[in-house]
């Protein structure tokens, strides 16, 4: 009978450490996609601020062109 007991507990306890695993591996999952998430939204917000700088220079040099001498006048 302390044979069976061992084997049951043993199976037990590989079915524990086998649950930790998974929610280990989980866990590891989700923290490398918020990462990348992460990762992703920093570089589209990068983008965005580059676009804008360009914009907003391009802007400035229709200004200037446009305000100074013109020989279409």
């Amino acid at each position: 009978q302390s044979v069976v007991k061992q084997k049951a507990q043993q199976e037990a306890a590989q079915r524990a450490a086998k649950q930790n695993a998974q929610q280990e591996a989980a866990q590891k999952a989700a923290q490398q996609k918020a990462q990348q998430e992460a990762a992703q939204k920093a570089a589209q917000q990068k983008a965005q601020q580059e676009r804008s700088e360009k914009r907003r220079a391009r802007k400035e040099c229709q200004k200037r062109c446009r305000s100074g001498w013109s020989p279409k006048r």
